[in-house]
This record gives C-alpha cells, sequence and structure tokens, in this order.
C-alpha cells in the first residue's frame, strides 16, 4: 500500500549535537516507517549557518539529496558550488562521492536524502580521520571517538576549501 509523507508533518528537532553549527531538523526515517527495507530517506532541514553532517563518504550506500526549498552551498571534493531549489544531487560511494551542505542563506534549505542500505556500510570523515562503522561506534587511529569530536573548526575548514 502507498505510503504518504508530508515534510511539514513529519519534522522533528535533533538536538544531540554539542555544536550550533550541526543542530537541525530531520524527519524519522519514512522510508522504514513505510516498509521499505533498501532505502532510507529523510527529510532534512537546515536553519541559516548550519551544516547537514560532517563532510563524509560511505563505502557501501550511495546517497541522493533533492532540494525542496532554499538553496545552499554543496562541498564535493571538488570544491564548493551552489545549490537551490530543484537541483537533484547524486553521490556514488568512496572519496569521490564525499559530500556536505551548508546553509548560507535567511531561507530554510529543505531537502530529501535518499540512501540505499545494501549491507554493513562504513563511512569516512576526511576533515577528521574518522571511521564510522554505521550503526556502531565511530574510531579513530585505533581508539573510539564521538561523532562531532574534531569538527569544531568546520567554518575554518570550508574557508580552505572556497
Amino acid at each position: 500500500m502507498p505510503t504518504l509523507c508530508n515534510v511539514q508533518q513529519e519534522m522533528i528537532c535533533f538536538e544531540d549535537s554539542p555544536l550550533k553549527e550541526y543542530i537541525g531538523y530531520s524527519s524519522a526515517d519514512i522510508a522504514k516507517l513505510s516498509g521499505l527495507h533498501d532505502i532510507a530517506c529523510n527529510f532534512r532541514i537546515l536553519k541559516q549557518g548550519q551544516f547537514s553532517c560532517p563532510y563524509h563518504f560511505h563505502h557501501n550506500a550511495e546517497e541522493l539529496f533533492v532540494i525542496l526549498g532554499g538553496k545552499g552551498k554543496l562541498r564535493t571534493k571538488e570544491g564548493i558550488r551552489d545549490v537551490c531549489k530543484g537541483d537533484t544531487i547524486f553521490f556514488e560511494t568512496g572519496m569521490e562521492g564525499a559530500h556536505q551542505l551548508k546553509n548560507e542563506s535567511e531561507e530554510d534549505l529543505v531537502y530529501l536524502d535518499l540512501k540505499t542500505l545494501h549491507g554493513f556500510d562504513v563511512c569516512e570523515y576526511p576533515d577528521t580521520g574518522k571511521v564510522n562503522l554505521v550503526g556502531k561506534e565511530l574510531f579513530l587511529k585505533g581508539k573510539t571517538t564521538g561523532y562531532f569530536d574534531g569538527e569544531e573548526h568546520i567554518e575554518k575548514i570550508w574557508k580552505t576549501v572556497e
């Protein structure tokens, strides 16, 4: 049976970040709630000055963003570019698919985040050297670390990329 979801009704605030740059809004995994098993799907909202998540790439998950409203900046291996409502951005596995979104405008950046779920995924964070065994623990050169450890200087990192 098809499931209908509305971005305005599905949003919850996630405030588990100790860094204000990463506090934002997301829906639960609406694909999972709809009974799907091979993709994850979340609506996300970034307020002005917020980032989607630490700069990262997946080893076993392809991902795509559909920009539903607003505009922002997308950081990839190639640098930083503008994105806006109507854009669909595909991220392949590996370093070539590394990405991070930022909202630099006053308007909310609203997007749909879709990701494939084909077994165990490993996520890497090039800025900090972290490795995330998705759903398990984060490691930094042989020791366990927190998700936002090392992300305190994200604004400085972006300035070096521009």
